[in-house]
């Protein structure tokens, strides 16, 4: 046999969860030189499959053979051992946060080591320069820097970088381009397509529909955990594969542009001469009663950095903030923020947004468990009653309050965020509420049920500010867009001037505009 044949072939593999079926006899074919992308709905089963492949999941019914040989991946070292890597949606699982970027490339192989217990921070950040280049990774970054300072999009680009440094026979992407610039997306494409020429097996697991027909050679579609059907790339296309996804005839395959109907008169947030060190401005703009103001711009742009200042996360030396004109000069922490009425639904979720770790009742009471209290005891029944509610108007799929996040859907993980801040609304009202890349990662589906979600916020006369790196997002949801590049706001467009050429032309610093209000 060629010694660079690599084959997987997994039979009648099921997996379930407390409550829920995550993988119901499956059966794949998974073969090296191969791009293989699997879709599907948020809670089809993808992830799952992903991380039993990789040793994370250890007990599973079925059988998993490696060129003929059952084998029984009980752990990420085992998994490593018969050459299979993986690049995880969820960043932060796979890295050590207080080690540099360069120690992290290299923590396995140095464990193993036992030649070399000595190495210093330099010899780390030569090996990886001098390997990187040969893999013609293209690494903007400082290598020293602790990966706790790293970006979402950095930290992804690490990930990538670990894997094709170990060898992997088979490398499992899961979501890898859901926090990446179009630049970085094309770059990471040119690896991908060099590793299939080297024989190397891809497993590639994305919602973006466009990307999976770029890149890849067969399409799986899962759902409610079993395999619908696999296509070959060249004899499909969108819409069948949607429709295997969601199980109907699919009424989201286009992107469907905002109707204007409202006219927005009266501001409720004005921000003046934002700064933050380094990383913005100084940036004025205002946003109105009603109005759903999309902030976009590639990665590095600033948006997350904008966002976070208005919350209080990120520190700014200076700023005048006035809502509904009151100055408060700024928000000095989240707290302040929250008493303001702003609220924030984070980027990264599972780490800014959600304990994991407990139930969904007790994540959508996090921050409001004050409104739930009197005189220091819980009163566990109208908790109960308010997070069935909140299930049920969200539609979050879960067997009640009481199961626990970490087993939730990425979208329904979303929903679940979202829904603690209109349970704060309810209670005590909101001016402005914060949206930082809400879709990352969701199923179309999901994703038109959250963009209906936000334009009803919006109809009560909440200021929602959404950012979103996918401009047909922001056409789709935004009645104004304000385009970012390098800290910087490039451009405001009104939603009815705004295109895809003129977003991305600010964007991109390729073009200036005359700025709108």
């Amino acid at each position: 046999m060629d010694e660079l044949f690599f084959e997987i072939k997994v039979q009648n593999l099921s997996k379930k969860f407390p409550g829920v079926q995550a993988l119901k006899n499956l059966n794949m074919l998974l073969r090296s030189g191969e791009i293989h992308a699997i879709v599907g709905a948020n809670g089809a089963g993808k992830s799952t499959f992903a991380k039993i492949l990789s040793g994370v999941y250890s007990e599973y019914e079925g059988e998993i053979e490696i060129n003929g040989e059952k084998v029984n991946l009980n752990s990420p070292q085992k998994a490593f051992e018969y050459g299979i890597s993986t690049v995880y949606q969820e960043v932060d699982t796979a890295l050590v946060p207080y080690f540099t970027a360069s120690e992290n490339l290299f923590l396995f192989k140095q464990k193993n080591n036992q030649n070399n217990l000595f190495v210093t921070q330099k010899d780390f950040s030569k090996k990886a320069k001098v390997i990187l280049n040969n893999l013609e990774i293209k690494i903007d970054f400082n290598l020293d820097s602790f990966v706790s300072n790293l970006s979402v999009a950095e930290k992804q680009l690490l990930l990538i970088s670990k894997a094709l440094i170990y060898g992997s026979k088979f490398i499992i992407f899961d979501e890898p381009t859901a926090s990446l610039g179009p630049q970085d997306v094309a770059a990471l494409f040119e690896t991908i397509r060099s590793l299939k020429k080297r024989q190397i097996g891809v497993l590639y697991i994305s919602h973006r529909m466009p990307e999976v027909f770029n890149i890849a050679d067969k399409i799986t579609v899962f759902r409610d955990g079993m395999k619908i059907d696999t296509f070959d790339k060249d004899k499909t296309n969108v819409d069948t594969v949607v429709r295997a996804m969601l199980g109907e005839k699919n009424q989201f395959t286009h992107v469907h542009h905002k109707e204007i109907k409202n006219n927005f008169d009266e501001v409720v947030l004005k921000v003046k001469k934002l700064y933050v060190e380094n990383k913005l401005g100084p940036l004025s703009f205002d946003l109105k009663k009603g109005e759903i103001l999309g902030i976009t711009g590639l990665i590095g742009a600033g948006k997350t950095e904008l966002l976070k200042a208005l919350f209080g996360v990120e520190k700014s030396q200076t700023c005048e903030i006035c809502l509904e004109n009151n100055e408060i000069r700024k928000i000095k922490n989240p707290q302040n923020a929250i008493n303001n009425k702003i609220y924030m639904i984070p980027e990264e979720r599972r780490k800014e947004g959600l304990i994991v770790g407990e139930d969904v009742k007790w994540n959508l009471m996090l921050p409001n468990f004050k409104e739930f209290s009197k005189l220091g005891i819980i009163k566990s029944k109208a908790i109960e009653n308010t997070s069935i509610e909140f299930i049920q108007n969200l539609k979050i799929k879960c067997y009640g309050p009481n199961q626990l996040v970490k087993n939730l859907s990425g979208g329904n993980q979303q929903k679940t965020v979202i829904a603690k801040w209109l349970i704060k609304e309810k209670l005590k009202g909101a001016k402005v509420i914060i949206f930082d890349e809400p879709t990352v990662g969701i199923d179309i589906g999901t994703k038109e049920e959250i963009y209906q979600l936000v334009e009803k916020i919006a109809e009560t006369g909440i200021g929602v500010i959404y950012a979103s790196s996918d401009i047909d997002e922001i056409l789709r949801i935004s009645d104004r867009i304000i385009v970012m590049f390098r800290g910087q706001i490039e451009g405001i467009l009104n939603r009815k001037e705004a295109t895809s050429e003129k977003i991305l032309n600010l964007a991109t610093g390729g073009h200036q505009v005359n700025k709108t209000l």
